[in-house]
């Protein structure tokens, strides 16, 4: 973007703005924008899409004059660095972006004392454009690192996905103001689920390496880097190619925004029938949506794929050296939720057998569910159908539910969940009111007492507890600890300590939950115990029907015996 007229254009503003002032009078104006006006993507593009559907605001995206994205972009729009940009941003009441303030909406506003005024009287806030974990934080220029960290501190809303991302932000993350970092989630998880594709996709989405666009690279040819060559070895590897052939799977691969100036080097690669380079204005969620698997390194996409339960591959070829000149706020070696490839040849490994166990991680998994299809197979009377699907449980059971719901007069069904650990969440289970049904469920109290309700009080594991539950981490914490306060030589000290009896309360709790949504629950569950006599379990029935109840109950008391 021309400096020299984007600050042309700002004075102009700033003299016309005092004789525009009737005409903005009373107007609610939105500025949108990302991914410094390239793209259509993100958190900034559900967050616009949002507004736009609640029609209470007047709401405008800012993008570049020549964006390829611009057609597809529904509403108004400014470009960005115009007269009428900054005009508006000078009447404008918030401003949401992605990466900041000066690259998505205003250009040079933060270095420039005329317009920094206006800067101060719009209320900004920075909606991030991926969960912050694998990379550390670092200044894009090293010679702008001052301006940029007094930027990102002059927000007045810092949103944040988890406890984690804001004990980065605020700690160690250029330490933005604590009273501006607030726990929401991202606009973009609102839109992220998965969608039903007979087709099999595997996305190759590797993220950007600030080093090989630094000064010091500029004598280093890029097909020479250890980035060019074990991509372009990846996807040009004979077995690989060979088995997304046989298998008609398609490999589509993204080059990050910030390394598309070397997607030219791509460009002389022969590839196979069946992998696709896309270009720069794809839409990532949908690409995420439509894929069985994800391969990446380091890029926070991962945290979307996650989400989508779903399984990944970190191809991280180059980890010592990403740590040493970049870092990370996780463990690399430890604290990833996914396979760990290094080379070329393991990564095609890892990726045949995924795809060989259904887009599965293991072999075990397959082995289990084809072992319980031929069990179950033979209580199939002639005439009936039986339908196995390795999908998420989640999304089945909403679906199940909804179509349950909508033929309520015709059918009626039983309902089964013996979710693996914690994997149900409770917006699941809610999709089920109103359903014809009988529905047990087995609560894995044993799982939730050992693994995630700290002794200390710490719960390190509450987003899982209250996707699990449907409640809020106070709510959480009311039921399971007690606050006492202790006298020290060093004076008073509050501690918090577990309930007596938790295993009893965490079915009592849900109980109490499953109470909200149906007529008829089981007050004393069966409890399942180990070789120990320990609870690990409680098996639950919930109904609409009180014959059915009573019928639950007492199978209940019989096995209980």
């Amino acid at each position: 973007m021309d400096k020299i007229k984007c600050l042309i254009n700002m004075i102009i503003a700033y003299l016309i703005y005092p004789f525009n002032k009737r005409k903005f009078k009373n107007r609610n104006i939105w500025l949108v924008g990302g991914n410094a006006g390239e793209l259509f993507v993100d958190n900034g593009r559900a967050m616009y899409e949002y507004l736009r559907s609640r029609q209470q605001e007047e709401v405008y995206w800012v993008i570049n004059r020549n964006a390829k994205i611009a057609k597809k972009i529904p509403g108004e729009k400014l470009i960005k660095g115009s007269v009428k940009s900054y005009l508006y941003f000078m009447n404008a009441k918030v401003a949401l972006f992605s990466h900041s303030i000066s690259a998505d909406i205003v250009p040079y506003l933060f270095v420039v004392p005329l317009i920094n005024k206006f800067h101060k009287k719009v209320f900004k806030v920075f909606l991030n454009h991926g969960t912050v974990g694998f990379k550390v934080r670092q200044a894009m220029n090293p010679k702008t690192a001052k301006v940029a960290e007094a930027l990102v501190k002059s927000y007045d809303l810092n949103i944040c996905d988890s406890e984690f991302e804001k004990k980065v932000k605020t700690e160690t993350w250029w330490e933005v103001p604590k009273e501006t970092a607030v726990i929401t989630g991202y606009p973009r998880y609102d839109k992220l689920y998965n969608l039903k594709i007979m087709e099999k996709q595997i996305f190759f989405m590797p993220t950007w390496r600030n080093w090989l666009k630094s000064e010091n690279s500029e004598n280093q040819k890029f097909e020479d880097t250890k980035y060019f060559q074990n991509i372009a070895n990846l996807i040009t590897d004979k077995k690989l190619n060979n088995y997304l052939e046989k298998n008609d799977i398609k490999l589509n691969i993204y080059i990050h925004q910030l390394m598309q100036d070397y997607l030219k080097n791509f460009g002389n690669i022969k590839l196979g029938k069946n992998i696709k380079i896309l270009p720069k204005e794809v839409n990532i969620t949908e690409e995420l949506q439509k894929s069985k698997l994800l391969i990446t390194d380091y890029s926070s996409v991962a945290y979307d794929f996650y989400y989508l339960n779903k399984p990944i591959i970190f191809f991280q070829f180059d980890k010592r050296e990403y740590e040493e000149k970049v870092g990370s706020y996780v463990d690399l070696d430890k604290d990833l939720f996914g396979k760990q490839a290094k080379t070329v040849e393991k990564c095609v490994e890892e990726i045949i057998e995924i795809s060989e166990n259904n887009f599965h991680y293991d072999k075990e998994m397959k082995q289990k569910s084809d072992k319980l299809k031929e069990k179950l197979r033979s209580y199939v009377r002639q005439g009936k159908n039986l339908i196995f699907r390795n999908e998420d449980a989640n999304s089945i059971v909403k679906e199940m539910g909804k179509y349950l719901i909508e033929h309520k007069t015709a059918l009626k069904g039983l309902v089964l969940l013996d979710p693996f650990g914690m994997n149900l969440n409770w917006d699941t289970i809610s999709s089920l009111k109103g359903a014809p049904i009988d529905l047990w469920i087995l609560v894995p109290s044993g799982v939730i007492i050992n693994r995630l309700l700290e002794r200390d009080g710490s719960l390190k594991h509450i987003e899982k507890l209250k996707q699990y539950f449907g409640l809020a981490k106070e709510e959480i914490e009311n039921r399971f600890y007690i606050k006492k306060k202790d006298q020290t030589l060093f004076g008073e000290i509050e501690k918090k300590e577990k309930v007596k009896g938790p295993i009893k309360k965490i079915a009592a709790l849900y109980v109490e939950r499953l109470n909200t949504l149906f007529h008829y629950v089981t007050n004393e569950p069966l409890v399942m115990t180990n070789t120990r006599g320990v609870p690990i379990f409680h098996f639950v029935f919930a109904s609409n029907n009180k014959n059915a109840m009573n019928i639950a109950q007492q199978i209940i008391s019989k096995k209980s015996k």
